[in-house]
């Protein structure tokens, strides 16, 4: 069984844990977001005129 003290630093690994992964999903959509706003289709497609449309 789990003592108190290990209980204790399970919680704060996970809660830990959990904030680390919301911050980097938060990081990538802003990123996202971002790079969409640079490099809209008509930059891309002069860019890379031969990617083929996937769906």
């Amino acid at each position: 069984m789990y003592s108190g003290y290990e209980l204790i630093w399970l919680f704060f690994c996970t809660s830990f844990l959990g904030w680390l992964l919301e911050t980097v999903s938060a990081a990538t959509h802003s990123w996202q977001k971002t790079m969409d706003q640079k490099f809209d289709d008509v930059r891309l497609k002069k860019i890379y005129p031969n990617v083929l449309k996937v769906e």
